[in-house]
């Protein structure tokens, strides 16, 4: 027999540190194409939107937070810290999420040598290959595919930190529990353990099964006699002491939701897992029998991954799928039970997975989500590697298998992340799997409307209001889309039709005040206003909304007392710093400007807006370069950005790079055929690059476009005139001229067209105008009229 003789490569992957660098490495490689991910799903509401996190000193509101118990304090204040440190730059938020990903994989490690190091499983023969054992386990946690929800969806390392703190209960229970004899250490493990576990209660509530973990772990790994408590006071007497301190910790979760177990058990829920059911103790029970073989096949066969399942309620424990994975339930059960005198460790692992899923039982309005998944995987893990360590002989076959799911775990995973890049990518995968669920369908619908990518999202909100032509937040949604179109009537009557199905939806009344100012009723767009603040005095957005209101009736100080009280509610709300910074640029106070469009890009580093406006701070600077950099940028966050197209190309014609200029006037124009200003712009250029019937072209289009723009007709004639077409060139000026009496540079260009024409009196009437009005003109330009006209006169006598 061979099986524990260590080839090469088993004694390279004995050294702890190797072993170590590796499932640093994995994590980091599998998770590698994370780190930009943008904010997704509720991390809007847990992280964006969430003032409470936004003063790091101050923990009451954390304490108090977005939800109605405190059983997330922890997990909101590592989001406050971040919040610190990085506003709303992803990266940090991500890097956290990714190291506790990396603490988990190791406590796991350790978790696994100290289960193996237990009474009942130190002579197994799987205690020889520990460490290894434990490093596969821990790889395969790693990597596994089910983990990414917790890991990559920011707002769920509730799950993975708590899980965390879980696993570090448990490792120091252990610990302390296989000490002999009483001594600080023991005494300072189990504090640690009672430590962890209330970090883990106060992060997320699926450590309620704790203790029970610490009950199994105990009856599993430790308990030798017919006695439990007779094998703790062979132990140590002491030990019930702590046995029932962690007992105790039952109560903690429980307080937290003020022992409502008639509201949380048996109040009837409306499902969002499948628009239209209602959760009720019994359906959402049954339910969940069908979510654990959902969990299972996952576990074991990660393909098919969605955000958002649209999962029915199972009405009978009769319907087969209920009544199968009931079986299949059951069946493991008995199972982990059967095992113990076969193969405890496997027997342990399992029980502790079918624990875990058990937090599951107290119903949620969401049956099913994939985050749930990272703890239940810790037991899972371990049974799985129980069973292959005892039937894959020898060893380092078992470690060849084990490494080869590792590396297929880990390419699904580098993949699943990939969906997660951003919200239109993450909300396509979903609604590919769940086509007839409207929350991923309104979801993907908004995702469009934040890129200006409006076909398909209009496909999107059509087909949700298909499916429920009740969602208040489809109407909402589409009445944004209709908004932004410029269809003004159709965008009132969704807006009308969301607040009729839900009066108390704060967001509508802000959306139809933004329409009812761009239709000129400012006075109807305040009174929305003002409700939308009734309902939710928090909304910073509406205070900015007053601001641009403010702006248009040129109430200047109201406009920047509401940006400034905008900040004020929420000092991570770009849009305001974005707005005041437009403001400040308008009044040449670049410096100001600058200043709150870099807060702004702080804190929302994909803020198109900002990055377009800083970098028409830096054109009005002549610094053509900046400029061009920040307009790059935003075009890359917004790829339909036309009017960041538009100012590069004015910063390339500025610098002289004309054929640049071009094109990105052209895709201006692809994207937005009627921008007036792009067509002006795009002429100017074609006049210095001496293409004068496509800039005559141009003029004409604006003219179309605006019959009353005067410098279009001022630089129409102009180029009619350097085109020797004279006729038209007159009659361009001479509507410049009667549009603007003032124009002084346009009776100048009269009368070079009159001088062409030898109109002599026409000529000099038109430049002495022109020179009243303030134009510069030579004494030479007079004489030389003078002198055609002299030759001219000449030339008769002869």
């Amino acid at each position: 027999m061979n099986e524990q003789r260590y080839t090469p490569y088993l004694k390279l992957l004995s050294s702890k540190k190797i072993l170590g660098v590796i499932l640093i490495f994995a994590a980091l490689a599998v998770y590698s194409n994370t780190f930009t991910s943008s904010f997704q799903f509720d991390d809007s509401f847990f992280i964006v939107n969430n003032l409470s996190i936004r003063a790091l000193g101050n923990l009451m509101p954390i304490w108090k937070g977005v939800l109605s118990q405190p059983s997330r304090f922890v997990g909101f204040y590592t989001f406050a810290l971040n919040y610190h440190f990085h506003k709303l730059n992803v990266i940090g938020y991500h890097v956290v999420n990714v190291l506790i990903h990396i603490c988990s994989g190791f406590f796991f490690w350790w978790f696994i040598r100290l289960v193996i190091s237990t009474p009942k499983l130190k002579y197994d023969p799987i205690a020889k290959n520990k460490d290894i054992v434990g490093f596969l386990a821990a790889l395969v946690f790693i990597v596994h595919p089910v983990q990414t929800q917790a890991v990559t969806y920011i707002s769920q390392r509730f799950s993975s930190l708590a899980t965390l703190f879980y696993i570090m209960s448990l490792c120091f229970y252990m610990r302390g529990r296989m000490e002999k004899t009483f001594s600080k250490y023991k005494c300072f493990d189990f504090i640690g353990s009672g430590f962890c576990a209330v970090l883990a209660m106060f992060t997320k509530e699926i450590a309620v099964t704790l203790p029970f973990a610490v009950i199994l772990t105990e009856y599993f790994l430790f308990y030798r006699k017919r006695s439990f408590f007779e094998d703790f006071k062979e132990e140590n007497g002491k030990q019930v002491i702590f046995g029932l301190v962690i007992l105790g910790f039952l109560l903690i979760i429980p307080k937290l939701f003020q022992f409502n177990f008639s509201g949380l058990m048996f109040g009837e829920k409306m499902s969002q897992s499948h628009d239209g059911d209602v959760i009720t103790f019994g359906t959402y029970l049954i339910s969940q029998f069908r979510v654990f073989a959902v969990f299972l096949r996952l576990l074991v066969m990660p393909f098919g991954q969605n955000l958002d399942y649209d999962f029915m309620l199972s009405k009978s424990i009769f319907e087969w799928p209920a009544m199968g994975s009931l079986a299949i339930f059951i069946g493991l059960f008995f199972t982990g039970l059967y095992l113990r005198k076969k193969n405890l460790l496997a027997a342990y692992g399992i029980l502790l997975c079918m624990l875990s899923f058990s937090a599951n039982f107290v119903p949620r309005i969401n049956l099913i989500f994939e985050h749930k998944l990272y703890l239940l995987s810790v037991g899972f893990i371990i049974f799985s590697c129980a069973i292959l360590f005892r039937a894959i002989k020898p060893f380092k076959k078992f470690v060849i298998t084990v490494c080869i799911v590792a590396f297929v775990f880990s390419c699904l995973t580098y993949l699943r992340n990939n969906i997660w890049k951003d919200e239109i990518s993450l909300w396509e995968d979903t609604v590919k799997k769940s086509p007839n669920k409207l929350r991923p369908l309104i979801n993907l619908a908004k995702a469009y409307l934040k890129q200006d990518d409006f076909e398909p999202a209009i496909i999107y909100l059509n087909k949700a209001l298909e499916l429920n032509p009740n969602s208040y937040k489809a109407y909402n949604n589409r009445g944004v889309f209709y908004r932004l179109k410029g269809r003004y009537d159709l965008a009132m009557e969704d807006f009308n039709k969301a607040i009729a199905l839900d009066p108390s939806f704060s967001l509508t009344y802000g959306n139809r005040g933004v329409l009812l100012q761009k239709v000129g009723r400012d006075d109807l767009a305040l009174k929305d206003f003002n409700t939308a603040l009734a309902l939710n005095p928090n909304n910073a957005e509406v205070y900015n909304n007053l601001g641009l209101l403010y702006k248009k009736i040129n109430q200047t100080d109201l406009m920047v007392e509401n940006y400034n009280k905008s900040i004020e509610m929420n000092p991570s709300n770009s849009r305001a710093y974005n707005n005041r910074a437009n403001y400040r640029a308008k009044e040449k106070r670049f410096d100001l400007a600058l200043a709150d469009y870099n807060m702004a890009i702080a804190i929302d580093p994909n803020s198109a807006e900002s990055y377009n406006g800083r970098g028409a701070t830096y054109y009005q600077l002549a610094d053509y370069d900046l400029a061009i950099k920040d307009y790059s940028k935003a075009i890359a966050m917004r790829k339909n950005f036309y009017q960041a197209y538009n100012n590069r190309a004015m910063a390339y014609h500025a610098k002289g790079l004309y054929e640049l200029a071009l094109n990105d006037f052209n895709k201006t124009l692809s994207i937005s055929p009627k921008y007036l200003q792009a067509y002006y712009s795009r002429a100017e250029v074609y006049v210095k690059v001496k293409q004068y019937g496509r800039a005559i072209n141009d003029y004409s289009r604006v003219l179309a476009l605006d019959p009353a723009t005067v410098n279009a007709y001022h630089n129409r004639a102009a180029v009619y005139w350097e085109t020797k077409q004279y006729d038209l060139a007159l009659k361009d000026i001479d509507e410049a001229i009667e549009l603007d009496k003032n124009l002084a540079s346009a009776y100048f260009i009269r009368s070079l067209i009159y001088r062409s024409l030898g109109k002599k009196d026409e000529a000099l009437k038109s430049a002495q105008q022109a020179q009243d009005l303030g134009s510069l003109i030579s004494k030479e330009y007079f004489i030389g009229l003078k002198q055609i006209q002299d030759h001219k006169a000449e030339k008769g006598n002869e």
